[in-house]
């Protein structure tokens, strides 16, 4: 597995700014968290878990490919990084 985390330079303020992939080797998305400004954490993951977010129907494009956009920055991380976002997106929705 592969583990990303995404960020979006925008000034959209429905869109998240930060988002963190789980990918295999394919790049088809696992699960995936998304970060918004209002602190809200969306997640999505292929066994169909979602909350303000859906899984991408499409693989993930390669780093590179993302980067060559200069409104995004891909930075590899850990799977204890990944994983710990994800449970503060699981643990934070069940306070809703």
């Amino acid at each position: 597995m592969q583990y990303w985390k995404v960020q979006w330079i925008h000034n959209f303020v429905d869109e998240p700014y930060l988002i963190y992939g789980e990918l295999n080797a394919t790049m088809e998305e696992i699960r995936k968290i998304e970060v918004f400004r209002n602190g809200q954490l969306g997640y999505a993951s292929i066994d169909g878990l979602e909350y303000l977010t859906f899984s991408s129907e499409c693989n993930w494009p390669t780093k590179v490919e993302i980067e060559a956009d200069p409104q995004f920055v891909v930075e590899v991380i850990s799977e204890e990084e990944f994983e710990n976002i994800w449970n503060q997106a699981i643990i934070k929705t069940k306070s809703y």
